[in-house]
């Protein structure tokens, strides 16, 4: 006790203020590995999160756009009605490709590659199935598309959900039983 109190002012002075500029030196170190990491993450979400949820969320548009013109092409009941619904089922399906390529390559995990795939597995028969009854309406055959397009889609499509939102925001149980928030109904 005796050697702080005998210490010149000036040298208590100088020790206090050094152990300050060191503190402030280690927390301005630490505020620059934080503000790094940080940076790190928001890229992360605007060059690949949030995109890819974006091109999702278009496929999914797209692809209700296209169920609910085949729907309509089913009760279309003139030749101009069948025209105009096939020409939007057409742009609708177009759309959802696009959005779907524009949409790869920001897949960023493998689990999130294994969904995509799933999903293109699962709505190719949906797409055989539709343009198999756009071809009998346009042979002609009225009724007949209206029999197996509903079962044999809903089995299709009760299944499929659009990959890719199973994101850190999600619990694990979520992603573990499949995407709720982007779900083709």
């Amino acid at each position: 006790m005796s050697v702080i109190r005998n210490t010149p002012i000036a040298r208590k002075f100088a020790v206090a203020f050094g152990s300050i500029c060191i503190l402030c030196l280690g927390l301005g170190a630490y505020s620059l590995v934080s503000f790094r990491s940080i940076a790190k993450s928001n890229a992360d979400v605007s060059e690949s999160t949030f995109p890819s949820v974006i091109d999702l969320g278009r496929a999914q548009k797209a692809l209700n756009e296209m169920r609910r013109y085949d729907l309509a092409l089913l009760l279309c009941q003139t030749p101009q009605c069948t025209t105009t619904h096939l020409a939007d089922r057409k742009k609708a399906i177009d759309e959802f490709q696009e959005d779907f390529k524009d949409y790869e390559p920001l897949i960023d995990s493998q689990e999130e590659r294994q969904e995509y795939q799933t999903i293109m597995a699962k709505l190719a028969p949906y797409l055989d199935l539709s343009n198999r009854s756009v071809d009998l309406l346009a042979a002609g055959f009225r009724s007949a598309p209206c029999g197996g397009i509903g079962d044999e889609s809903a089995d299709v499509l009760r299944e499929a959900r659009v990959p890719g939102c199973c994101r850190s925001s999600h619990s694990s149980k979520e992603r573990k039983h499949g995407c709720r928030c982007l779900r083709v109904r």
